[in-house]
C-alpha cells in the first residue's frame, strides 16, 4: 500500500532521496531464539520472508528501475556483538570457516539460505 499511495513511490518509482532501504535491524539479536535456525522463531526466516514481501510489493507496485538503471540498495543491520555456538557449522547453512566471525557470519548464513529458501529455513516463495 505504502508504495502505491505514499510518498516513497509515484508512478512506479521510488523517490530519488530513497537509496537504501533497510529490511531489519539485527535480526540476530531482536528476532532469534539460540539454536532454531529451522524453528518458527527463525531470524533467517523472518529476512527471506521480508524481502520476498519487498519483491512481491514492488511487483504490485509496477515500481520500474529508475533511469539510471538502478534501484535503491537492500541492507541488513547485523550486529557485531554476537556469535552464537553452532553459527559456524552445516546446521547454520556456513560450510567454510572463513565465512564466519561476527557479523560476517550472520551475512554468510543469510546468502547461503536464500540459495535455497525451502530446504533450509522451509520457506515457500
Amino acid at each position: 500500500q505504502v508504495l502505491k499511495d505514499g510518498e516513497f513511490a509515484k508512478n512506479g518509482y521510488y523517490h530519488n532521496a530513497i537509496e537504501v532501504i533497510s529490511l531489519m535491524n539485527e535480526p540476530d539479536i531482536h528476532a532469534w531464539l539460540p539454536g532454531e535456525w529451522k524453528g518458527s522463531n527463525n531470524y533467517i526466516k523472518a529476512l527471506i520472508t521480508a524481502m520476498d514481501g519487498l519483491l512481491e510489493a514492488e511487483k504490485e507496485a509496477n515500481i520500474q528501475k529508475w533511469k539510471n538503471g538502478k534501484l535503491p540498495k537492500l541492507t541488513i543491520a547485523w550486529s557485531y556483538a554476537m556469535l552464537p555456538s553452532g553459527l559456524c557449522s552445516p546446521s547454520g547453512y556456513i560450510h567454510d570457516k572463513k565465512e564466519c566471525g561476527p557479523s560476517i557470519g550472520f551475512m554468510a548464513q543469510f546468502y547461503w539460505a536464500l540459495q535455497d529458501p525451502q530446504d533450509t529455513v522451509g520457506y515457500t516463495p
